[in-house]
């Protein structure tokens, strides 16, 4: 009897050991993997949640200012004065909406608050473009003041009358493209005065990346917009967007 519960009394194999390790080694892995996944997972997403919410704050803003582009204050008070004989056309004075490069936007429109009401002041060109800082991070800028003339594209990324819309810290912008569109019908010649009446629309496409290069995932996402320009341009003679 002693014997009989000596041998029922006795421990796990070495064999029964070694097979519960094993065991217990893989459901640890089993969740060590789950949980790095899952953290992974976790960060791509906000990564991607920033990424796409700086492009959509610059795109906003572009927005924006594309939509005012071409308003003139003093639109009434020139009502019938433009005509093709005549060769005036004051209303016109605004229609500066310029793809001046695919990755550089120029936009006019009145503002009373800057002085004369009906002609160009200091302050009424906007710009919009994309350059690269010193580490090769694409950065969304903009000029949204200045003289009565258009804004320079080329000068500088660190030129102060260039600001950064985008965050480089966050995004790195690898595309942004302007496309000026004349819908269907959209470019009118007036059969009384002769002027041309011009309905547009500006494409803007762009594509962002997380900016740390050492990130194991790259998170990139893209946009691509439409966008009317409320105020149709006025011209004397047919624009060259017209075919």
């Amino acid at each position: 009897m002693p014997m009989k519960m000596l041998r029922l009394g006795k421990g796990f194999s070495l064999i029964e050991m070694m097979v519960a390790m094993v065991a217990g080694l893989v459901v640890i892995g089993a969740v060590v993997v789950f949980t790095i996944a899952t953290s992974q997972s976790s960060t791509t997403n906000i990564r991607s949640v920033r990424v796409m919410q700086n492009l959509r704050t610059s795109l906003s803003l572009m927005e924006r200012e594309i939509r005012r582009s071409g308003y003139n204050e003093s639109a009434l008070s020139y009502a019938g004065l433009c005509v093709s004989a005549s060769g005036v056309c004051p209303i016109g004075v605004f229609n500066q909406l310029t793809v001046v490069s695919p990755d550089c936007l120029v936009v006019s429109y009145d503002n009373s608050a800057n002085a004369t009401a009906g002609a160009v002041d200091a302050g009424e060109f906007h710009g919009f473009r994309l350059k690269k800082n010193a580490s090769g991070v694409g950065i969304i800028q903009a000029s949204l003041s200045g003289n009565t003339t258009a804004p320079d594209c080329t000068v500088a990324v660190d030129d102060t009358a260039w600001l950064n819309v985008s965050d480089p810290t966050v995004v790195d912008v690898t595309d942004l493209t302007f496309t000026q569109l004349v819908t269907s019908g959209g470019c009118v010649q007036q059969s009384s005065t002769l002027v041309w009446l011009v309905v547009q629309d500006v494409r803007i496409q762009m594509t962002g990346k997380w900016t740390d290069p050492a990130a194991k995932l790259i998170t990139t996402r893209a946009l691509d917009e439409s966008v009317r320009v409320k105020n149709d341009a006025v011209s004397l003679t047919k624009p060259g967007i017209c075919t």
